[in-house]
């Protein structure tokens, strides 16, 4: 069971900056079950957990979903939605409560120690992310001090000169505004010019 950790292991930190898409959700299931079923051997081989066969197996089944739940929320941060993937994966209603208090602790202690691995490779990729606090310099900025104030509409049903008159400005998306004078939406710029 080491060698099949370490082999998914390390297939996984392979691929995972390649432009593959290999995914990284199933091979976090199967490197925290391999990791908790090694440990748990480990545990019983060292006389740590006793009992016969059949209740080492039970146990060691229940061992491995919630270790696997708190390996994942661990890297993905995920809570109550990673808790029902594993509990349907196990099929067991009986542990949704200690792989909820595993998933709160291990997001815990994650937290201190690192970003999420979907956010690092969000930050490698130098792509846009909306976080949920807004950063310092923009806490007392509203909508009005960066708006243009000669706001460009169109309507649900436009002419031509219309969008060719908010082409010509230099916005990047436009409110569209039903008959009533209603908001109903907005239409980017690249919208616009590939109906064109």
């Amino acid at each position: 069971m080491f060698f099949f950790f370490l082999t998914w292991y390390l297939l996984t930190i392979t691929t995972y900056g390649t432009f593959v898409p290999a995914g990284l959700f199933l091979p976090g299931m199967i490197i925290g079950c391999a990791m908790v079923d090694v440990l748990f051997k480990t545990m019983h081989k060292a006389e740590l957990i006793a009992g016969d066969h059949d209740t080492i197996e039970a146990i060691n089944k229940n061992y491995i979903v919630i270790g696997c739940a708190g390996f994942m929320a661990g890297y993905t941060r995920m809570t109550y939605s990673l808790a029902v993937i594993i509990m349907e994966t196990a099929n067991d209603i009986q542990i949704f409560l200690p792989i909820m208090i595993t998933i709160t602790i291990s997001n815990f202690v994650a937290y201190f120690s690192t970003r999420s691995l979907y956010e690092r490779a969000i930050r490698g990729k130098q792509m846009p992310l909306i976080r949920d606090w807004i950063p310092e310099p923009c806490q007392n900025l509203v909508a009005e001090n960066v708006m243009s104030k000669q706001v460009v509409t169109l309507k649900n049903v436009c002419k031509l000169s219309d969008i060719k008159t908010a082409i010509s400005t230099n916005h990047h998306a436009f409110p569209v505004i039903n008959s009533k004078g209603n908001f109903v939406g907005i239409l980017p710029r690249n919208f616009l010019l590939i109906l064109l």
